[in-house]
């Protein structure tokens, strides 16, 4: 619990019970034919307010507190209030005890007079905890009400990212059903358009199964897969480009987050000028045991707007890697003197 609501809401039980509280201890000083007078008695009910405050201070950092000095001094403390009221029950119920008698014949102050004042503070350090602790229940009550309201809305996100979520699929489902009835009706007339439809089938298929929970990290073959699905169209709809694709190493079922190398090729195709032929586009596939590398280089073109699209897909890609491979990964991208923009993922097992 902060200290300026502690401050804050005690302030306004203050303003509710000490009018009450002073008219009171007035009017039951003036029946007892007091022979103190009245600013005498607002004097000493402000050394009460001001020591009910100090209490509402100790008692807020005796529990906030983890300084286990200032905690051990507060519990010291607490243990000689205590003592002083078990004496002044002690003293109450046998005044005559010679230790009592023994404080009167020896000490100034008479004890009677210790134990009154002791006994007219006493109702004040319970006021105290009462309020302090009136206060924190009423604190620890608006927290759980601020968690469940921060549940109930996290559920209604939820409830609304699934609904978004299914209505998504429902358009990759329909162009995927689209896509296969084109295929065959373009087959008999334009093979090589069917082809290239049957590609575009698959990896709508393949995003669309990349999408679901259970596939968060597939299998780096099937990545592959679309991946030449993807360039197949790209190099029936750019005849004239350099795609150069090798792989070296053997694939021992490695697995990688689904989506991430097709976006990042994706990426060169739209940002990279490779459609004369005379800039290649270069992907290198190094597979090992431990780990599996990519290689990724292309010409910037300069007309296109590579810095703000992008980097949103490298932030994209950046974040889906940190989610599922956490410290498994290194992404780096740079542009070199030749106005290439090159990507380096290595992905460890």
């Amino acid at each position: 619990m902060k200290l300026k609501y502690l401050w804050a809401n005690s302030l306004r039980l203050q303003k509710q019970i000490m009018p009450f509280y002073i008219l009171l201890t007035l009017v039951m000083n003036y029946m007892a034919n007091d022979q103190n007078n009245v600013m005498y008695q607002l004097i000493h009910l402000g050394l009460l307010w001001f020591f009910l405050n100090v209490l509402l201070l100790v008692y807020h950092y005796t529990v906030e507190t983890a300084n286990k000095l200032l905690k051990f001094a507060i519990i010291l403390a607490s243990t000689a209030v205590s003592l002083l009221l078990v004496i002044w029950i002690l003293y109450l119920i046998a005044p005559e005890s010679r230790a009592f008698l023994y404080w009167e014949d020896n000490v100034t102050v008479p004890l009677r007079t210790v134990l009154l004042i002791f006994n007219r503070y006493l109702g004040i350090m319970i006021f105290a905890g009462f309020i302090y602790y009136h206060i924190r229940y009423k604190n620890a009550q608006e927290e759980l009400w601020r968690e469940k309201e921060a549940k109930y809305q996290q559920e209604i996100a939820a409830r609304d990212l699934e609904i978004g979520f299914l209505s998504a699929q429902m358009n990759p489902h329909f162009l995927h059903n689209t896509l296969n009835n084109m295929v065959g009706a373009a087959y008999p007339a334009n093979p090589d358009l069917a082809t290239q439809l049957t590609n575009l089938s698959y990896l709508v298929r393949y995003k669309l199964e990349s999408t679901k929970s259970e596939n968060a990290i597939m299998d780096e073959a099937k990545e592959i897969e679309a991946l030449n699905a993807y360039l197949e169209i790209m190099k029936w709809q750019q005849p004239h480009a350099d795609i150069r694709f090798t792989t070296e190493g053997q694939a021992l079922g490695q697995r990688i987050v689904p989506a991430v190398l097709l976006d990042l090729v994706e990426n060169m195709f739209t940002h990279g000028m490779y459609r004369k032929g005379i800039d290649p586009i270069i992907i290198q596939r190094k597979l090992a045991e431990g780990h599996v590398v990519y290689y990724l280089k292309n010409k910037i073109d300069p007309q296109s707007q590579r810095k703000k699209r992008q980097g949103i897909g490298l932030i994209n890609c950046r974040r889906r890697l940190e989610l599922l491979f956490a410290n498994k990964y290194k992404l780096n991208t740079w542009a070199d003197d030749g106005n290439c923009f090159n990507v380096d993922l290595i992905i460890y097992q």
